[in-house]
């Protein structure tokens, strides 16, 4: 069966052994490559500086004289990569190794080659990667900045149609301006991490096979008495009662279990024959009070239709009285509602002309204020329009002083040469006319200083003068809104003024409706009271007549209901055999 107990703890098992088996080889594989990507991060990192520490000595030899450039730099890609071949390619003799695809390389500032096993001399410096970036490019930003890793994808030397990540990290030789990387695939990082993994699955697999069999070896024995007291819960849904009982082969829960539902056969068995005896009585008994209800519910039938003749009128009388006194009530209740919401409406006009008022007052001084603000902004256009005209003037007057600046270079630099000319004695003359000179120059870098600073202000000015402009015509904008909310108020004044005459009238038309509601209250009072007295009488026979009823009718239904059941219980017990 797909939900037996069985398939359940076979599963349960599963789970047990699967997910933290599973949990732990997943954070060892993730811990594993993340220490080995970071030791081979590390190992890139110093074999990049060994080598950096190796160019600094051969320079130092350079330098000292034992070796030429040439010869230092090529015994320095001898000892990076591995001696050039015929072929112009190396071959990849040093020892530092960490992975399949390491080797070491040296760039150029603009992407040559320095050294390479296969393509020593090509430039780089244009390459992208299919995705797009310049990936030389990136290392040597990073090399310049100090050092650094550059990650992305490219294709894998044993598979050229397949591309994997690849990082490189690389780090800037001043001396000989050489770009020194070392490169590799990150899945050569995490090799032995692979192998921990399919280790790891290894366990796994072991463990299931062993868990699961004993898991149904243990099941199979458990659910065997689940087995045999299904079969005997089943009989008994079905009514059979007469099968043997369970066999009793354990003393544990499952042994218990079956125990009780042998005592519960047994006990079904007795209580099905004391019910069958039982409902058999009911049967009888319930027959027979049908009969004297259905009897008793014909006869107060008639009364009930003698009386309710009767008291029909009274009762006519009473609701049309209690509808007059309802309608009245409510026109009561207007009024009054009508009055309080007119005290309301009368104090709300109020402040409202109060409101009317200050609103007026503050409309005019807003004006005023408005009429004010215009007039200072154009104070401030024409106070701008002026500073405009005396930067123009600034100018030409710097430009003069720059001109003045030039000659005086000019002549210092006439001086100087017939101070050179005259020998010893211009030597104090050629001294003030260098003095000259530089003051010419500096004066000529002030001035230069004063122009930049000078257009720099030309052009706050004009922005200025232009937030000027957009502000005036926004104030007058805003004047004229200001005369359009003033004249509002104006109407509004007026309209409070009539709404005042329309309430005074609607106070007096108020007054005289209360006065005739009293009188119609009074009248409609009187016949209420009447028509209550008699619907009184009337109601109090008739409430007598439908209790007597009501509890006829309750024990005719409980004596239905009663055979019902004891029919329907009769039904029950007969299942049972």
């Amino acid at each position: 069966m797909k939900n037996s107990v069985r398939n359940k703890l076979m599963t349960l098992a599963l789970i047990v052994i699967l997910f933290p088996l599973l949990f732990v080889g997943t954070i060892n594989y993730f811990i594993a490559k993340s220490e080995l990507d970071k030791t081979g991060r590390i190992g890139m990192q110093n074999g990049v500086y060994t080598l950096l520490d190796m160019i600094e000595e051969l320079d130092d030899q350079v330098q000292s004289g034992n070796l030429t450039l040439e010869e230092a730099q090529e015994r320095a890609k001898t000892q990076i990569i591995g001696p050039k071949n015929e072929n112009d390619t190396r071959s990849i003799d040093n020892p530092a190794k960490y992975g399949e695809n390491f080797y070491f390389y040296v760039l150029s500032e603009n992407g040559t080659l320095e050294a390479h096993p296969n393509i020593e001399g090509e430039n780089l410096y244009d390459i992208q990667t299919k995705d797009g970036r310049y990936f030389v490019r990136e290392v040597i930003d990073a090399a310049k900045n100090g050092g650094g890793f550059v990650g992305y994808d490219w294709a894998i030397p044993s598979n050229p149609d397949m591309q994997a990540p690849k990082i490189t990290y690389s780090a800037f030789d001043p001396r000989w301006e050489w770009i020194i990387a070392a490169g590799t695939y990150e899945m050569d990082f995490n090799a032995g991490a692979k192998n921990l993994l399919q280790y790891t699955l290894l366990t796994l697999l072991i463990a299931i096979v062993v868990g699961v069999g004993l898991f149904y070896i243990f099941s199979n024995r458990m659910t065997s008495y689940i087995i045999k007291v299904m079969a005997m819960t089943s009989d008994i849904a079905k009514g059979k009662l007469s099968g043997t009982d369970i066999p009793i082969e354990s003393q544990d829960e499952l042994g218990k279990l079956a125990i009780n539902v042998n005592n519960m056969k047994s006990s079904l068995n007795e209580m099905v024959g004391n019910t069958r005896e039982s409902s058999n009585k009911m049967r009888t008994s319930s027959e027979m009070l049908s009969a004297i209800t259905e009897q008793t519910t014909a006869s107060a039938d008639e009364i009930h239709h003698a009386i309710g003749e009767i008291t029909k009128g009274a009762v006519i009388q009473s609701e049309e009285a209690d509808i007059a006194i309802n309608k009245v009530d409510n026109l009561s209740q207007l009024i009054s509602n009508t009055a309080f919401q007119y005290a309301g409406v009368v104090k709300e006009v109020t402040k409202m002309t109060s409101f009317q008022k200050t609103g007026s007052e503050k409309v005019n001084i807003l004006e005023r204020n408005s009429t004010e603000f215009t007039e200072v902004i154009n104070g401030l256009k024409m106070n701008f329009t002026h500073l405009t005209e005396r930067m123009g003037e600034i100018q030409n007057i710097v430009q003069t002083i720059t001109s003045i600046s030039a000659q005086t270079n000019l002549l210092a630099l006439n001086a100087t040469i017939e101070a050179a000319r005259a020998g010893e004695h211009g030597k104090g003359f050629a001294v003030v006319a260098e003095e000259v000179r530089k003051l010419s120059e500096d004066t000529n870098g002030a001035t230069n200083r004063v122009r930049d600073l000078l257009v720099h202000i030309e052009k706050e000015t004009e922005t200025s003068e232009e937030h000027m402009s957009h502000t005036l015509v926004l104030s007058q904008g805003q004047a004229g809104a200001i005369h359009e909310t003033k004249e509002a108020f104006t109407y509004l004044s007026a309209s409070i003024g009539d709404i005042t005459a329309l309430l005074y009238s609607l106070e007096n038309d108020m007054h005289e409706m209360d006065s005739n509601r009293q009188v119609v209250v009074g009248a409609i009072s009187q016949i209420a009271s009447v028509g209550s007295q008699s619907a009184a009488a009337t109601e109090e026979i008739n409430a007598a007549l439908d209790e007597q009823k009501s509890a006829i009718n309750s024990i005719m239904h409980s004596s239905l209901e009663l055979h019902t059941e004891a029919e329907h219980m009769h039904d029950l017990v007969e299942r049972f055999t």
